[in-house]
């Protein structure tokens, strides 16, 4: 589960960074909910487009936002009438949304998406020419679904025969559900309904995971357990021998980076620049999903105190040595402020402006409870 403070510190940094307009007066979240009025005012007077992906990280199983501060937020993006708009992403549809607000389910691929997608990837479309038929079996077996068809392209760079191991396994859980997959490719729809999606890609994810090497498995692992706000390369690069040892045992720690591209190559994950200097880890809800509960029940505990133990000696040794502005700018520093206790913030309070104590782009706020159990306890 992420951290949700930081989602809304980060989205508020952003709004600052965009949007001048806010104002000096606006140092903290609870200063940028108060002034919700102003951007409101902002994004009727302006010609602004606002996009928030992954939107039901942000609310419980039950519908209810995690941090209520995302209520305000959403009616302050959507009660204004000027030419502003926003779009969401989620996999449910938030609360009490206006009845202005367009509600759009997105479906699987049509058959021409998805043979243009499968065309676009490497492994795939190297069949087209050579092997038709067991492009149109990948397609019919994926029914239009992106992530299944960028496990299909991982699974085809071992050869024809690991592909059509992988394209058995589906036929057989398609099976299941009685689903008539050649209607997809009859009329370039599918029917296949969401819970037969999901079952299918954790089906072939949890495959795909159990072929990786021990490196790669174990790296997997780790992050799947790491807060969702914490899977940047440079962060992970650093625990990882750390997380090695205290799961494996010790030994010589592995190559980071090919275990790494052995996630990349199997489609597990990918890297993308986020915020300058910053390239951040992106794992797919259903993959983290997909790996093993017992594996992940020992691997949190670890994670948890060795990022947190990570996070406490960043802030606490470099709190001193640098001036705010230098806080405010460093990235290690603001995760180690994430991730610091808040008895380090007492301490140090005398250090700490009150910018890059409170401000969104320094905000110390966002600490994740699951890394402050392990140091409090």
């Amino acid at each position: 589960m992420s951290s949700f403070g930081q989602a809304t510190n980060r989205f508020v940094r952003r709004c600052l960074e965009k949007l001048p307009e806010l104002g000096s007066a606006v140092a903290t979240v609870k200063d940028f909910i108060d002034f919700l009025p102003v951007l409101t005012k902002v994004l009727q007077d302006s010609r602004i487009l606002v996009v928030l992906d992954n939107l039901e990280s942000a609310l419980t199983d039950g519908n209810v936002w995690i941090d209520a501060d995302w209520s305000r937020i959403i009616e302050a993006l959507t009660t204004h009438t000027g030419l502003s708009r926003f779009i969401l992403t989620s996999r449910q549809a938030p609360p009490n949304l206006s009845s202005d607000v367009a509600t759009l389910r997105v479906t699987a691929l049509s058959l021409d998406e998805a043979t243009l997608l499968a065309s676009e990837l490497g492994n795939l479309a190297r069949l087209f020419d050579s092997d038709w038929e067991v492009v149109v079996r990948a397609l019919q077996l994926t029914q239009g679904h992106p992530k299944l068809i960028e496990l299909a392209d991982a699974a085809a760079a071992g050869g024809i025969d690991a592909l059509s191991e992988h394209l058995a396994r589906a036929e057989t859980a398609w099976a299941a559900y009685g689903t008539d997959l050649r209607r997809f490719v009859q009329t370039g729809t599918s029917i296949a309904a969401d819970e037969e999606y999901w079952k299918i890609l954790t089906d072939w994810a949890s495959s795909s995971i159990s072929q990786l090497g021990a490196a790669a498995s174990t790296l997997a692992h780790l992050l799947g357990a790491v807060e969702d706000g914490d899977r940047e390369l440079i962060l992970i690069a650093d625990v990882w021998p750390l997380i090695w040892s205290r799961v494996r045992g010790g030994g010589d720690t592995p190559d980071f980076i090919s275990a790494f591209q052995e996630l990349e190559v199997a489609s597990l994950v990918d890297s993308v620049d986020a915020d300058p200097g910053t390239q951040r880890i992106r794992m797919h809800p259903v993959i983290v999903a997909s790996l093993p509960g017992a594996v992940m029940d020992s691997m949190r505990p670890v994670v948890d105190d060795v990022m947190a133990r990570l996070f406490y000696s960043l802030f606490r040794g470099n709190l001193g040595r640098l001036s705010h502005d230098q806080i405010d700018h460093c990235g290690l520093m603001l995760a180690a402020g994430r991730g610091s206790l808040p008895t380090s913030m007492k301490e140090h309070k005398p250090l700490i402006s009150r910018r890059s104590q409170c401000s969104p782009r320094g905000s110390l706020r966002a600490t994740s409870p699951r890394y402050r159990a392990h140091l409090t306890s």
